[in-house]
């Protein structure tokens, strides 16, 4: 009996709950985001990858320079567009973020878009896995987190529990581009996050715990019902019979190449679209479904083929299939996955 109720518990969580990444902040950082500036951090060239990429030759220098300037365009762009609060916001290099850091400049909340690590870690396994994160931070807790890619690190990867860098919110993506849909979802979270942080956070100042935010509530399928479910037609594993089964709400099969396109288009708020973000729960990138309008996740799934490579590493592009195809993990959407989300639209 205790057996089977064990089992229980761990479809329910499966099927039901979306537990982000996140630890919760103490309850002064998050009353405090809309009192400060929002500094967004700009990306600098790196000299020393200037003087090596300058003896290849001049198109690989090129290239760079030109992804760093597309990048910080983005930032420009996209950060205003769905930052959810009333900041005033500032874009600043990365030799002007260092010298707020350094000064401990409390007028300041730094924004930062950077490469980083997240860990896959069990008892005695401890993999690390190349990452790109949207960080939010104060700049008096900033001294490590603006050197280190390595935010969350017990240092010595022989346990299950990771110690936090002083970061106020953090979510990863598999990917380096920045585009709407994944601009829009973080902010999403982010607000979510910080107002249940301003009651349910630790009150005390200088303290903080691991507490793992459920930013999926079970009425988001009711959202889900109500949109169309685009399936990327090479994450497939099945026919279509086999979804129409499984799959009682509107949907369609899209190749990859078309989504971000309906997405950017969708004037009637109609569509939901499958995303990877690196999930705590399971310490691993997970398949989320989320709504294109408010970012809301409306279910999640972590059906994957796990293919773990001594030498890992995620391919930098600009279209959804290096997202899902990558040098670590092949996702699919299998006959497994079908009926989690089955049993999770019935509810």
């Amino acid at each position: 009996m205790k057996g089977k109720f064990l089992f229980l518990v761990i479809i329910i969580f499966i099927s039901l709950e979306s537990k982000s990444q996140f630890s919760m902040p103490i309850q002064p950082w998050a009353k405090n985001i809309e009192k400060r500036v929002l500094v967004v951090q700009l990306e600098d060239e790196n000299p020393k990858k200037v003087k090596k990429l300058k003896k290849k030759g001049g198109e690989e220098l090129k290239r760079y320079r030109e992804s760093i300037s597309e990048q910080n365009e983005k930032l420009k762009e996209l950060i205003p567009k769905y930052w959810p609060f009333d900041n005033k916001i500032e874009f600043k290099k990365t030799s002007e973020v260092e010298k707020i850091v350094k000064n401990k400049d409390k007028r300041y909340l730094i924004l930062d878009y950077r490469y980083t690590k997240e860990i896959h870690q069990r008892v005695r396994t401890y993999r690390n896995f190349r990452a790109y994160s949207i960080l939010v931070y104060y700049p008096e807790y900033g001294k490590k987190l603006i050197k280190s890619y390595m935010l969350d690190n017990n240092g010595k990867g022989s346990s299950k529990f990771l110690r936090r860098g002083e970061y106020v919110f953090k979510i990863s993506f598999p990917h380096s581009f920045l585009n709407d849909r994944d601009i829009k979802f973080a902010f999403c979270q982010f607000e979510e996050f910080i107002e249940r942080a301003k009651t349910k956070g630790w009150p005390r100042k200088m303290s903080r715990f691991a507490f793992k935010v459920a930013n999926f509530n079970p009425n988001n399928t009711l959202i889900l019902k109500e949109r169309t479910l685009l399936f990327p037609e090479e994450l497939l594993t099945i026919n279509e019979d086999q979804i129409k089964d499984a799959y009682k709400a509107s949907y369609r099969i899209v190749p990859m190449a078309d989504i971000d396109s309906l997405l950017n288009n969708d004037i009637n708020n109609e569509y939901a679209y499958y995303n990877i973000v690196w999930s705590d729960k399971i310490r691993y990138w997970t398949l989320v479904i989320i709504d294109n309008i408010t970012g809301k996740i409306l279910a999640e799934n972590p059906t994957v083929d796990k293919k773990f490579h001594l030498s890992v590493g995620i391919p930098i592009g600009n279209s959804l299939i290096t997202v899902f195809k990558t040098a670590d993990v092949n996702y699919v959407i299998n006959e497994k996955h079908m009926k989690n989300l089955s049993d999770v639209m019935s509810q």
